[in-house]
């Protein structure tokens, strides 16, 4: 049975927010003055300052428990110690945004530049160091990822594809043909032989991962571009963030809608740039320099 979920506001930031990554159940999030936040649901009230960097950041991920990976506006991938709370790598990676960042096991990352080149990076002697340097298209890649068995990596491209490589020598194994006006985002299903992509053309599309790979269901999910995708821990429930100020959830084994969250019920006045799932509560983050904590219980 569904539970509404309702909104806790978290946190009015002083930029708008872009980003957001979970660590266990800590929130960090990235914003448009190159602040890094740390939020905890142990301490909804505090937020901490990690990081300062030195332009907006646009892309985030976990690294381990006790450090994560920035992406900037301007190219440079940096990691940072969440316990030190400082930088402790800086690398010239893009010539222009990183857009996201995901994790191939302990020792592997790759990011997605508005350069339209995918890198590989390689983790050895406590460093990281680029491995591969991959043009792919002229268009931005906007996002990225990891399917559950780390065989295959989804890359959606500001051109309209969504492609599939291989995770051992980058080979385009397949293109899905996207979404007209270009891709931004995908997520493998947690559970299902399933790839979600979201584009500008506010559609959420299911792709077989399966033999032929056809598209299984195109969901007019919202009137404007679709910045975010994701599953909860329980794949009960995937959401979506998008430039039409909204957030929605969905039913994870239908895509059929559960909640929409709007102005008028406590949502972002502004595009809902990034979201990310902590337990069972939703994080969504905005222009509107809000990061608002969706719960599933009546006490936020």
């Amino acid at each position: 049975m569904h539970h509404p979920f309702h909104p806790f506001e978290v946190h009015r930031a002083s930029a708008p927010l872009y980003a957001l990554s979970t660590i266990n159940a800590t929130v960090i999030a990235g914003s448009g003055n190159g602040a890094v936040l740390q939020w905890s649901a142990a301490d909804p009230g505090r937020i901490l300052l990690i990081a300062q960097m030195p332009a907006p950041v646009f892309a985030l991920c976990s690294l381990g428990i006790h450090a994560f990976a920035v992406g900037t506006s301007g190219g440079e991938l940096f990691v940072v110690d969440l316990v030190a709370r400082k930088a402790v790598q800086r690398l010239a990676a893009h010539a222009s945004a990183i857009h996201a960042i995901a994790t191939l096991g302990r020792n592997r990352m790759v990011t997605a530049g508005a350069d339209g080149r995918l890198m590989v990076w390689i983790r050895e002697a406590g460093s990281w160091h680029m491995q591969r340097n991959i043009p792919i298209t002229d268009a931005k890649l906007r996002g990225l990822s990891i399917s559950a068995d780390g065989d295959w990596l989804a890359v959606a491209g500001g051109d309209g594809p969504v492609r599939l490589f291989d995770t051992v020598l980058f080979n385009e194994t397949f293109t899905f043909s996207g979404h007209e006006g270009g891709s931004n985002c995908v997520v493998f299903h947690p559970q299902k032989a399933v790839l979600l992509s979201g584009g500008k053309d506010g559609h959420m599309r299911a792709w077989s991962m399966r033999e032929p790979k056809l598209e299984l269901l195109s969901v007019p999910a919202h009137r404007s571009a679709l910045y975010a995708i994701a599953f909860d821990p329980m794949g009960l429930h995937c959401a979506s963030a998008s430039r039409d100020k909204t957030a929605k959830v969905w039913d994870a084994h239908t895509l059929e809608p559960v909640q929409r969250f709007d102005a008028r019920a406590g949502g972002h006045a502004h595009s809902v740039n990034a979201l990310a799932w902590c337990g069972d509560a939703l994080i969504t983050a905005g222009d509107d320099r809000r990061l608002i904590r969706w719960s599933p219980d009546q006490n936020g």
